[in-house]
């Protein structure tokens, strides 16, 4: 059950509107294949496996392992609980750094230490070979996401980093007319809700939200349509028209069952073998409809910007935006490979800034007190002016308070980060033990914030990042627990190149909806895992209040 002032646990429920078509991907056996080649080849890979990891496993001797069999192990890795499922063992073993028994080459690490977690992020780690099952959501081109590399990571990456900057995203986000319009869309839609009596889905709505910003900052001011089709059928009280955000909504989980998911746990799913199966054939058809999409972005891109070319401002613009430094990077060989990143930002982006928007209003809405205190600080610096939106809540640090304690109690990004060690990572100054190089390490965000030693870590206290008294250091030392344990974007040269982008629009759609609604719980949420961590299931009643 979600619960904000006590531990939290989890209350699995039936999917929501956003997850029916993940869920039935999810639900489906997969038993088109011939049984006996499964079982053969299955079989003989874990035995491979088993031999090679006993052998090289011996040099991460000194950790504990996690309880359970291969099949076990990757039931619960692959579950909806999983991230519950890393707590329970670490609590269970009592050590933060533990071995699991997957049927991998190399160990397969769980860092839930802050230092060591640090130190593996930090240690120029590469990515394993294994996210390279995801470029079939790219119709097979590499993207930045699943270059393992680091020179072709670097080389792809440095071109376009500089468009990230902060200032120059922060000026993106606030400065934009499309954006502004996209909240105006949010705002109508939420007051629609309100005259007709109607509780919304904010995981839903978020993340369409979020597909239209992305469209309107980072790509150059695609027009996705998202909202717009969502406010129309709101309007008419009929079925939503077609959208290109509509449809990237609708294909994407399919996809990202069978190349987040099934690929990389199931070997006879991949190369030609893949054809056997109805549902991956279907996969692969819907990963090329995204890569059209991805095209289309691209397109009419080329064409706003050729038709703004006596315009030296509105060609600047252009040319400084996201997509822009894209477009015009020499690193990328042909269109394909720019799609692939295309798409990598929009499915990226949207439901990891969307799911933690809704766990704020969900947190919001569970605390009127902290609720009421955030629309009387963002109203304050409107005083005298007329806009509606403020400048991405700047002058609010309760603003910035509840993001931070939302991101620490909710990392959407649950099973965090996972690498392999090109070089041995002692876990301590001793050097006794070491994480061997070759391992895989994963650092569970979920985990490492709620088992992090600071007060009520299960907890929503956003007022936990003020900053400590002077001459207190028990306060002081607490805070630095808590700042050291806090990445939710990971660390080092393969952190999130998106979070300026994520970040500024999280705080420009969360200061936007305080000022206008007070939000209140019609049906408290359940909690579901793949890929992130996110609300299901749950409604929230949006009550305008008077401009």
């Amino acid at each position: 059950k979600f619960k904000s002032g006590s531990r939290s646990h989890v209350r699995l429920a039936k999917p929501s509107k956003l997850e029916q078509r993940r869920g039935e991907m999810l639900s489906s056996s997969g038993s088109e294949y011939p049984a006996l080649l499964a079982v053969v080849i299955v079989a003989v890979s874990i035995i491979v496996a088993a031999a090679v990891q006993r052998i090289r496993g011996q040099k991460a001797a000194g950790l504990p392992c996690a309880p359970g069999s291969y099949v076990a192990t990757i039931q619960a890795m692959t579950s909806k609980t999983c991230p519950w499922w890393t707590i329970e063992q670490a609590r269970a073993l009592e050590s933060k750094i533990f071995r699991l028994h997957l049927p991998d080459f190399n160990p397969y690490i769980m860092v839930v230490d802050v230092d060591v977690a640090r130190r593996v992020l930090l240690a120029h780690p590469s990515k394993p070979a294994l996210m390279t099952q995801f470029n079939g959501a790219t119709t097979g081109v590499q993207s930045l996401f699943t270059k393992c590399h680091d020179a072709q990571h670097a080389h792809y990456r440095k071109p376009i980093t500089p468009a990230f900057a902060t200032l120059r995203v922060q000026t993106a986000v606030q400065g934009s007319a499309a954006a502004l319009a996209r909240m105006d869309e949010a705002d109508a839609l939420l007051r629609k809700y309100a005259v007709q009596g109607v509780a919304f889905d904010p995981a839903e709505l978020m993340c369409e939200l979020m597909v239209d910003l992305i469209g309107d900052t980072a790509l150059g001011g695609f027009q996705f349509g998202t909202l717009q089709a969502k406010l129309a059928a709101a309007e008419t009280e009929g079925a939503a028209d077609y959208s290109v955000g509509g449809e990237f909504l609708a294909i994407l989980p399919a996809v990202l069952v069978e190349f987040a998911l099934r690929r990389p746990i199931n070997p006879i799913r991949r190369g030609w073998l893949a054809w056997l199966s109805p549902i991956a054939r279907d996969a692969e058809r819907k990963a090329a409809r995204l890569m059209i999409i991805a095209q289309l972005v691209l397109d009419d891109f080329r064409v706003r910007r050729a038709a703004a070319h006596d315009d030296l401002a509105a060609s600047a613009k252009f040319s400084a935006s996201i997509l822009g430094h894209l477009v015009d990077s020499p690193s990328y060989v042909n269109d394909k490979e720019r799609c692939a990143d295309v798409l990598m930002f929009m499915i990226a982006g949207h439901d990891t800034s969307g799911f933690t928007l809704a766990f704020a209003l969900y947190e919001l809405a569970k605390h009127p007190e902290v609720q009421a205190a955030l629309h009387v600080e963002l109203m304050q610096p409107l005083e005298g002016h007329s806009q509606k939106h403020d400048t991405l809540g700047e002058a609010s640090p309760l603003l910035l308070r509840v993001i931070k304690e939302t991101m620490r109690l909710w990392p959407v990004a649950a099973q965090g980060s996972i690498r392999t060690l090109r070089t041995d990572v002692p876990i301590d100054d001793s050097n006794a033990i070491k994480l061997p190089r070759g391992a895989t390490c994963q650092i569970p965000f979920l985990a490492l914030q709620r088992l992090a030693e600071v007060t009520a870590p299960d907890e929503f206290r956003p007022d936990r990042w003020l900053e400590p008294k002077l001459g207190d250091a028990m306060a002081a030392t607490e805070s630095k627990r808590l700042h050291d344990a806090f990445f939710p974007f990971s660390l080092g040269r393969r952190n999130c190149i998106g979070q300026s982008l994520a970040n500024a629009e999280i705080r420009f759609v969360l200061a936007s909806l305080v000022r206008n609604f007070c939000f209140e719980i019609e049906k408290e949420p359940s909690l579901d895992y793949f890929l992130t961590i996110h609300p299901v299931d749950g409604l929230l009643r949006a009550v305008p209040r008077e401009r």
